[in-house]
């Protein structure tokens, strides 16, 4: 008796709110003829082979209806037409089936909801293109303004779905080409994208599909290999180079400089140790202070004068003048 009782309000309800975009005010259509509906943006740019599925609307009719939008004018009055939103390779069966009207639900979507509406229901079909749920993907998160983490969340699918799709779109053309044409699947596509080598991995490509899974990881390996190896040479190489380049001349004082600072560089501590072991008298002291500390005064290099003052810090501490 509940439900009875709760159905007229609920329709009310419905017919109240979607008068705007109902016929003559009428409720929503659970059917619409082919002509009343208008095909837009599609997110599937090829819709693949579709003879079984209109041999089986054929015979048993279309079961699961398509999802439409209703169209208004530029005064926000309802067209009498409805734009599809979702269900793009049902509607082309039905109409190569003969079909003269086919099932609907009806939907007032927003055009960023439309995008995602069909985006959720082709994502979860694992005949869809992978480079076309990777599109769909970057429009979404382009018209919606969305990161990945939030469109991982609103498609139900993980972040590594969406990273890894979106990344079939930095592949050569070549590459996305032999994806749409379904010469190479996701998964291939997916080791080719470890060849940072836009060359070498278009080279490889051809063989792709006379591969099996486990051979193609070990060509992509070989190939990443070789190229690592390459980059590791060509590095060493140019070290070696930069060793080899003469170094800029030095004015008389530079060179002093640099030359008197390179043993207390290497053997600060043992400097210190030194001191420490065999006590400087008060002239030689002075002499070694007054030697360091023109050196500091002289120097213009930061790092030189940083190991001067350590030196001459050192010196004082070892003399027992600073505790």
């Amino acid at each position: 008796m509940e439900t009875s009782e709760e159905t007229p309000k609920a329709e009310a309800k419905v017919e109240k709110k979607t008068a705007a975009i109902a016929k003559n005010g009428e409720m929503l259509p659970t059917t619409l003829k082919l002509t009343d509906i208008v095909l837009g943006d599609n997110v599937r740019s090829d819709l693949g082979n579709i003879s079984d599925l209109a041999a089986s609307i054929t015979s048993e009719g279309l079961i699961e209806p398509v999802i439409v939008t209703p169209m208004y004018d530029d005064t926000n009055k309802f067209t009498g037409k409805y734009g599809l939103s979702v269900g793009y390779r049902r509607y082309a069966a039905a109409k190569q089936a003969g079909l003269k009207e086919v099932p609907v639900r009806v939907m007032d979507l927003s055009d960023d909801k439309k995008l995602r509406v069909a985006l959720i229901e082709n994502i979860q079909r694992e005949d869809m293109n992978p480079l076309d749920k990777a599109r769909g993907i970057q429009m979404m998160l382009a018209q919606e303004g969305m990161d990945q983490k939030t469109a991982a969340k609103t498609l139900g699918v993980s972040e590594g779905f969406i990273s890894q799709h979106l990344g079939l779109l930095k592949l050569p053309k070549q590459v996305q080409n032999a994806i749409k044409n379904e010469k190479i699947d996701f998964g291939q596509a997916r080791l080719l994208a470890k060849i940072k080598d836009e060359e070498k991995m278009v080279d490889l490509l051809p063989a792709v599909p006379d591969l099996t899974s486990s051979q193609l990881q070990i060509k992509v390996e070989q190939i990443v290999s070789k190229i690592k190896e390459k980059e590791e040479a060509e590095k060493e190489k140019a070290e070696a180079s930069e060793k080899k380049k003469p170094k800029k001349a030095k004015s008389e004082g530079e060179d002093d400089a640099e030359e008197d600072a390179k043993p207390a560089k290497k053997s600060l501590a043992e400097k210190y140790a030194e001191m420490e072991l065999e006590p400087l008298t008060k002239s030689a002291l002075r002499e070694q202070l007054e030697f360091y500390a023109n050196k500091l005064e002289r120097s213009e290099s930061e790092e030189k004068r940083m190991e001067y003052k350590f030196i001459l810090k050192g010196m004082e501490i070892c003399a027992g003048l600073k505790e």
